[in-house]
């Protein structure tokens, strides 16, 4: 506007400026603040199916407390029909798992996990899985697969998890220096009060060498 003279002239082109622009500026108004609508309604919605799917879960835990076998597997079939793509139904696929290993189960159980591994959305809950698929198929004797897994959990932090299922797999296989190598590099990852190094320090014993320190 510093090109124009007088104050008529500016207004003048403010008007032209108005006519030439103003239903593009209508336009783009409605349409930011249809997307500022359409963000905050997928938020809500997101939000409900959250607490909806948190309020089915809980049902898990109860049925957990309870050893309520049943009411684990029919409450997550529901989160499995109704929230496929919820974290509590990760959550809930673990718990069913070890209702299914506990009931001599294990196909069911493997199944789950294996669901687990490839739904997951949070890493954390995918390498937890990969770990209890390795330690049920490392019941059954798979242990090249067994060890994989563990190998593909260490990427995400579990490293200790992955050495001790490293060391269980050697152990059976005989390999018991090896076996002792990876109990010992599971147990510098850990606290020394940790249930899971007071058990390595057991699996160490059962060697025939105690860890030193």
């Amino acid at each position: 506007m510093d090109s124009y003279v007088t104050e008529d002239q500016q207004v003048e082109a403010i008007k032209i400026w108005w006519k030439e622009n103003g239903v593009s500026v209508f336009v783009g108004a409605a349409l930011g603040l249809l997307l500022v609508f359409a963000v905050r309604t997928w938020n809500d919605r997101q939000a409900v199916k959250s607490e909806a799917a948190a309020q089915i879960y809980q049902q898990i835990e109860m049925g957990l407390k309870k050893n309520q076998a049943i009411a684990v597997q029919q409450a997550e079939a529901r989160l499995m029909e109704e929230y496929p793509s919820s974290v509590y139904t990760t959550l809930g696929a673990l718990a069913e798992a070890a209702v299914l290993v506990g009931n001599g189960d294990s196909a069911g159980a493997r199944g789950r996990l294996e669901w687990t591994i490839l739904q997951a959305s949070d890493p954390h809950l995918k390498a937890l899985a990969q770990l209890r698929l390795g330690r049920l198929i490392l019941d059954e004797g798979n242990f090249a697969r067994a060890l994989t897994l563990g190998e593909a959990a260490a990427t995400i932090g579990f490293q200790a998890e992955a050495n001790e299922l490293r060391g269980d797999a050697l152990r059976i296989q005989g390999n018991y220096e090896d076996a002792r190598s990876a109990y010992q590099a599971a147990l510098v990852k850990l606290s020394p009060n940790s249930a899971m190094a007071t058990n390595l320090r057991l699996k160490l014993d059962d060697l025939g060498q105690s860890p030193h320190g």
